[in-house]
């Protein structure tokens, strides 16, 4: 859809969550090892919802930034797919080439559940090696 200049509808979102969860689900049937890493941006908190429901045992690591710092990246991306919140006119209408029906799931929204945060000035090695040292104290305390 963002291809195309359009959003997923909420429909089409939960089933996007319900393909990848259980993907994920599938490759722990495969594997012996208890745990994964899963990188990925959801902006939308019905898909942080459906994750979360999922996979209730999970430690979330998430990048901690402002609205202003996260348009700002959204608007050096050339050539991805999300653009930001739809633009709504001031009659209520999207953009033409944009067919969003639930317009606030596209707003950003800070997380308020539990997790490790991130900080979204640092480097991406800062931060992986902040997501390293967690994982290895966490494994080291199974033993």
């Amino acid at each position: 859809h963002f291809n195309s200049g359009k959003y997923p509808t909420k429909k089409e979102r939960v089933l996007f969550a319900e393909e990848a969860c259980n993907y994920v689900e599938s490759c722990f049937a495969e594997d012996t090892r208890p745990g994964a890493v899963i990188s990925f941006s959801f902006v939308n908190t019905d898909l942080r919802d459906y994750f979360r429901a999922r996979f209730e045992n999970t430690v979330w690591f998430l990048i901690d930034s402002s609205e202003a710092l996260s348009e700002e990246r959204i608007s050096g991306r050339d050539g991805h797919f999300y653009k930001g919140k739809p633009i709504i006119s001031s009659e209520g209408e999207c953009d033409s080439t944009q067919d969003v029906v639930e317009n606030g799931d596209w707003n950003f929204a800070p997380v308020t559940f539990p997790h490790v945060k991130l900080d979204g000035k640092k480097s991406i090695t800062a931060n992986a090696r902040m997501i390293i040292t967690k994982i290895v104290k966490d494994l080291q305390k199974l033993k």
